[in-house]
């Protein structure tokens, strides 16, 4: 196929993108596809290759806001393009964590207790922050629309402040949360294919030099590492199970039509926690992503599964529109 690689773009994760590009292109060169790529620049200016040049599909291999947020689903959506990511609203809702956030909560999934706090905050925001730090001694801030790994600060109580106002330099919306420790960190990765079927790898055991995984341990191979389920002998048969399960259900309960790296957290106690939902996942050479897909063949056989499923979505889609408009 001919395959439209769009990367970049004015997000704060514009050179993980381009990383990633790479990794992707590279892959779909060896598979035999025929791949042009578009380049947004950090100004946001969308050139006029997206709509002129001809391809098959796109290929969004973009993070963080302006790229990950269904704004360039959207315009795709529009123009009537075929493309390899989440549709829409599933995009918007896994940049949000706070929307995503009620949403899980909702469906029963268990997550880490977390308040939301805007800029411009009020009164009741306030109670609830001061009632939130007489419950927690510890607490993990992270902005609420970007990637899984910057403006993520941890903090005690006499830090919180000071974490606060550097998140809000990212960010008009924050989200406090509890900091589990000691931590387990793990990823699972959930794709439906053509026909409909949802099938899930890992999951994969992230051991960071940090209590979280932040942007340096992410994509640094030397201050990360990674345990897969069939190597890991700390790790039950029945916690295995039990993450599938709550990874599928978060991918349905987001309305999930191709793929998403779902990520959690394990206190002392065993006890599991959805932490949050990553719908472009980082496709770098150190990315979990890649690492996920040996499970289901490999990142080119994962690669294929997408862009059938991406495409037979495409077509329904179309015979809808017929049948309706």
């Amino acid at each position: 196929m001919k395959i439209l690689l769009i990367k970049g773009g004015r997000s704060l994760e514009h050179n993980i993108s381009l990383r990633s590009a790479q990794t992707v292109r590279n892959v779909l060169e060896e598979m035999g596809h025929e791949v042009k790529e578009l380049l947004l620049p950090p100004s946001g200016d969308i050139p006029l290759q997206l709509f002129q040049c001809d391809y098959d599909i796109a290929y969004p291999v973009m993070h963080g806001r302006l790229g990950e947020d269904g704004c360039i689903q959207g315009l795709l959506e529009l123009i009537g393009k075929p493309y390899v990511s989440e549709k829409v609203f599933t995009s918007s809702i896994g940049m949000n964590k706070l929307k995503q956030h009620e949403i899980l909560h909702y469906h029963s999934i268990p997550l880490v207790p977390t308040i939301g706090l805007h800029r411009d905050e009020k009164e009741t925001e306030r109670m609830m922050l001061e009632n939130f730090m007489t419950q927690e001694d510890s607490f993990i801030v992270k902005i609420n629309e970007g990637g899984s790994s910057i403006g993520v600060f941890s903090c005690d109580r006499n830090s919180l402040a000071n974490a606060l106002e550097e998140a809000f330099a990212y960010d008009d919306t924050v989200l406090v949360q509890k900091r589990i420790s000691p931590l387990r960190e793990f990823e699972c990765l959930v794709i439906k294919d053509k026909d409909g079927r949802i099938l899930t790898a890992g999951p994969l055991e992230v051991i960071a030099d940090k209590p979280y995984t932040d942007y340096e341990n992410k994509y640094s191979a030397a201050v990360t590492h990674t345990v897969e389920a069939k190597d890991n002998e700390n790790l039950t048969q029945e916690t295995v199970h039990r993450l599938h399960a709550l990874a599928s259900q978060a991918f349905t309960a987001l309305e999930g039509s191709l793929y998403m790296r779902v990520d959690f957290f394990m206190d002392k106690e065993g006890m599991i926690y959805l932490n949050e939902v990553n719908t472009i996942p980082g496709s770098t050479p150190t990315s979990h992503f890649n690492i996920l897909s040996n499970e289901l063949g490999g990142f080119s056989c994962v690669i294929a599964i997408m862009l059938e499923s991406a495409i037979a979505k495409h077509e329904k889609d179309k015979k809808l529109r017929r049948l309706y408009g």
